[in-house]
């Protein structure tokens, strides 16, 4: 259960899911998406398909398999980082992942929410998160430059930490 319903697109996270956990054969998918639409083509005479049209997707579809095994394990690194906060929150990356923690049920749950091939192959990482601490919510978002830098769940929770000791100082003050 993820934001108190049950999941979102369950098609979508079955995709991933399946992305994630079977291996593509790089070498052999183009021969085989072009066998593929030629007996498409070939073999049903009411078929109106065009033999060329889903080989035109291998390339893109070869590199969102690359970057989703990427960045899947990133994302769920962020999650686990800001999971030792011991505090609550929502948690939005690239407006594709999204996860949930309950302090008080020590419940959680992730999910993906789209597939942005643009967002997805992106070199940035944008983070999103409401962050419930001292019955106070606060908003963090950043935009990072480079999802390959080292350390980088590590820099998010620390930013985010930061950000809401800052916040908090500002609300003791009124």
């Amino acid at each position: 259960m993820i934001r108190g319903i049950e999941v979102k697109d369950e098609v979508l996270n079955s995709f991933v899911d399946k992305l994630l956990n079977n291996t593509v054969l790089y070498d052999k998918f183009p021969i085989e998406i072009d066998l593929f639409s030629k007996f498409l083509s070939y073999t049903n005479p009411d078929y109106k398909y065009n033999s060329t049209y889903l080989g035109q997707y291998v390339n893109d579809f070869l590199q969102v398999c690359q970057m989703l095994q990427k960045k899947d394990k990133m994302y769920h690194e962020i999650f686990s980082e800001l999971l030792q906060t011991g505090e609550s929150f929502e948690l939005m990356i690239d407006r594709l992942f999204f996860a949930e923690y309950f302090s008080e049920t020590k419940k959680c749950g992730s999910e993906y929410t789209s597939i942005n091939i643009s967002r997805l192959l992106g070199e940035e990482v944008e983070i999103r998160v409401k962050y419930i601490s001292n019955d106070n919510e606060h908003i963090f978002c950043k935009v990072y430059g480079d999802y390959k830098k080292a350390g980088i769940a590590q820099a998010i929770r620390e930013d985010l930490e930061r950000f809401v000791s800052m916040k908090e100082e500002k609300v003791q003050e009124l």
